[in-house]
């Protein structure tokens, strides 16, 4: 059974992939058709006044993420954690001051990671300028 959980994820990314690549293959045509060089240049006029404005309500998203959910989600899941911790009882063989340090340490691994807010908005940057701004400066020439 665990064998047949493993594959289901990489199946439903491949089944994902092919169901992309069909919408692509069969909007393809049309789009070309209907593509002309007129309305290729309304297309990138449009692109070009909304460009810089779309990439600040992305730098705005991304410091949302950075600031507000990332670290409510890593509170989260320390809380879960933690609840999780308590509820396992110490097992004999280990004594009261190492299951004592590995829960602090366990909370400290949380408090560490609620600290990573400029590496996460970093992160985020850094793929807005590789998938999108490096892109469109290419294109602009």
């Amino acid at each position: 059974m665990h064998r047949l959980h493993a594959l289901k994820r990489p199946f439903f990314l491949l089944a994902g992939l092919l169901l992309v690549c069909g919408v692509l293959a069969l909007l393809g045509p049309w789009m070309l058709r209907t593509m002309n060089p007129t309305h290729l240049a309304v297309a990138e006029d449009i692109i070009r006044q909304i460009w810089w404005p779309a990439t600040g309500v992305r730098v705005l998203v991304y410091a949302l993420l950075a600031w507000g959910i990332y670290p409510a989600w890593v509170r989260m899941r320390g809380a879960a954690w933690d609840a999780a911790w308590a509820a396992t009882e110490r097992p004999p063989s280990v004594d009261a001051a190492a299951w004592a340090t590995s829960a602090q340490e366990g909370r400290a691994h949380f408090a560490r990671a609620v600290q990573r807010q400029r590496g996460v908005f970093g992160g985020l940057l850094l793929g807005d300028l590789l998938l999108a701004q490096f892109p469109y400066w290419l294109l602009r020439g």
